[in-house]
């Protein structure tokens, strides 16, 4: 055949495959070609929302601390130098941080508590939030989840371990947690498990995506302790260090504070963080599989029983002369463009699913969680596409059984 009158034979294919997908789409059984495109919609636009969340969540920073060299944990409690609560903790650690600290190496050392703390505002609002306590230093406002700058330097009520000093009832609460509390600068929050109040002195914004999204409020670390019964024995879930010039000795009498204690670096975090990354990665190629199993079941049920139904068509397209692999070549192309249709479908309803996600983690966390990347519209297009070269061949198997036809070549 002439390269001429094959493309032609192809525009035609093309053409006809059209307008009988138009056909489908507008008049007779319509609604069941539309589940078909919902079919592939669906499952596609499900992976493209579950596989931009996870980049935004593996792309995030390994830690929201900033200025912070060493992590001092527990030995069991390693594995987290960030949100740890209620694991095993240190004691006497303001002593401990204090000798750290008063090291020629060592700028800043400050023991870490965290807990979760029901706290009720003046209007009567009631919530967990995630405390957390620190020495305050000129500085280091940064080491918590959220900046804590509006904390003067200093823990006056720790007085030497008596816990008798000035109550300062300092709190810088973040945006997710003023917001879910309806609190602002100047509001007093008070624990529910004591008589003692705090004073919002400070309302920070997350610092990047991650745990300074959710509801955090930071103090001073002995009035934490004070409130959660930790001030017995100086309790902290772990020490933070800046050293920025440390040398192997440093490294040495961090690693020498506790017996069992486990010394965690920025490069630690990052190869742990390699690790945690794999979940949200797994979940992505999950969603693929799943999108790939459910698109193609869903197209070669739903779309099959419309060639089963069209087989008298192809049967007088066979009796005036339209070969067998022209038959199935239009099979083929009505379903791919099928395919297309499901795709850009899936585009929108992604679209709509991610900033519907990024306006509820906003609200609710303060930054979004799904990102845009133009390379996911290909992934969308392509796996729409690839959904619908799998279910061919069944589709193919169904239009021959349906027909007298022995084969469609």
């Amino acid at each position: 055949m002439r390269e001429g009158t094959r493309r032609a034979r192809w525009r035609g294919l093309v053409g006809l495959a059209v307008a009988r997908l138009r056909g489908r789409l507008t008049t007779g059984e319509r609604y069941r070609t539309w589940l078909c495109v919902a079919g592939i919609a669906v499952p596609v636009a499900l992976l493209l929302v579950v596989t931009s969340v996870s980049i935004g969540l593996a792309t995030g920073p390994a830690t929201s601390a900033d200025g912070v060299d060493y992590w001092i944990l527990p030995e069991s409690n390693a594995s987290s130098a960030v949100t740890d609560v209620g694991g095993a903790r240190f004691a006497d650690t303001h002593t401990t941080a204090r000798k750290l600290q008063s090291r020629e190496d060592v700028a800043y050392a400050s023991p870490m508590l965290m807990e979760l703390v029901e706290v009720e505002a003046e209007g009567g609002t009631t919530e967990y939030v995630l405390a957390v306590g620190v020495v305050p230093a000129e500085g280091y406002g940064s080491v918590t989840p959220v900046s804590s700058v509006q904390l003067s330097p200093g823990d006056p009520y720790y007085a030497g371990g008596d816990y008798d000093g000035e109550w300062t009832g300092s709190m810088v609460l973040s945006e997710a947690a003023a917001e879910t509390l309806g609190v602002g600068n100047g509001a007093t929050v008070s624990p529910r498990t004591t008589n003692r109040s705090f004073g919002v002195v400070g309302i920070s914004p997350p610092k990047q995506a991650g745990i300074s999204q959710f509801p955090i409020a930071v103090v001073r670390l002995s009035e934490l302790q004070a409130v959660v019964g930790a001030e017995d024995s100086d309790a902290a879930d772990q020490i933070v260090v800046s050293a920025p010039t440390a040398t192997a000795d440093t490294r040495a009498a961090i690693a020498a504070t506790y017996p069992n204690a486990e010394v965690q670096t920025e490069s630690g975090l990052l190869a742990q963080r390699a690790i945690d990354q794999q979940l949200p990665l797994a979940m992505a190629a999950s969603a693929l599989i799943l999108a790939l199993i459910t698109g193609t079941l869903l197209v070669g049920t739903t779309f099959g029983f419309e060639i089963a139904a069209s087989s008298q068509q192809r049967s007088v397209m066979a009796a005036i002369g339209v070969s067998g692999r022209s038959r199935a070549a239009l099979v083929g192309i009505e379903t791919l463009l099928l395919a297309v249709v499901g795709g850009y479908l899936a585009l929108v309803v992604w679209t709509g699913g991610s900033l519907l996600a990024n306006e509820i983690a906003r609200r609710r966390f303060g930054t979004p969680v799904a990102v845009f990347e133009p390379w996911l519209l290909a992934v969308g297009m392509t796996v729409s596409i690839l959904i619908g070269l799998l279910s061919v061949p069944y589709l193919l198997f169904i239009g021959r059984r349906s027909t007298d036809e022995v084969s469609f070549g």
